[in-house]
């Protein structure tokens, strides 16, 4: 009877601990969801390699921060419809979110994104391209890609205006 009553105990504790996906941070104008999709979505851009990944120097909270307070309220708007339509997207084709997804289904979508803003003769620029640039933007505008990845003086010299450029090791950030 002991054996009976652990093992449904058991089951029960396993399927209660589930690792919900955490934020380890506070979206001031994106819902969760919507972070949880933009973080996902930076990280398929720029995933970590040999350098961080864009959610590790955290990238979704500048794009969080830079739509929510500087963009127009239409062009906000946009954006978040943009989440939404690849959210729908990776429902439609997979049966989950895009942040749920595995990383090759992700990929997949990706491709398909990419395509779509190769193709784009409409008004107005693809969702793809505008998470691109600001993904770029955030990333190498971070603290540590500025000071661990890129080359990094607080302090720079000399001016060296005819150095050739094979004695240069990394480009510069300041």
């Amino acid at each position: 009877m002991g054996a009976t009553l652990a093992s449904g105990t058991l089951a029960g504790l396993m399927q209660g601990c589930r690792a919900e996906k955490q934020l380890n941070w506070q979206p001031q104008w994106l819902s969760s969801q919507e972070a949880f999709a933009v973080a996902a979505l930076t990280d398929t851009i720029l995933p970590k390699t040999s350098t961080p990944s864009a959610s590790e120097v955290g990238v979704p909270e500048y794009i969080d921060e830079i739509v929510g307070k500087f963009w127009y309220q239409e062009d906000q708007q946009s954006f978040r419809d943009g989440i939404t339509a690849i959210n729908d997207r990776a429902n439609e084709q997979f049966g989950s979110p895009y942040a749920d997804l595995s990383e090759e289904k992700q990929i997949a979508l990706m491709d398909g994104l990419v395509e779509e803003a190769r193709n784009h003769s409409g008004e107005g620029r693809p969702f793809f391209l505008q998470l691109k640039e600001l993904t770029y933007s955030g990333y190498f505008s971070s603290e540590v890609i500025g000071e661990q990845v890129l080359a990094y003086d607080p302090v720079p010299g000399e001016y060296i205006g005819d150095l050739p450029i094979d004695e240069v090791d990394n480009a510069w950030s300041l």
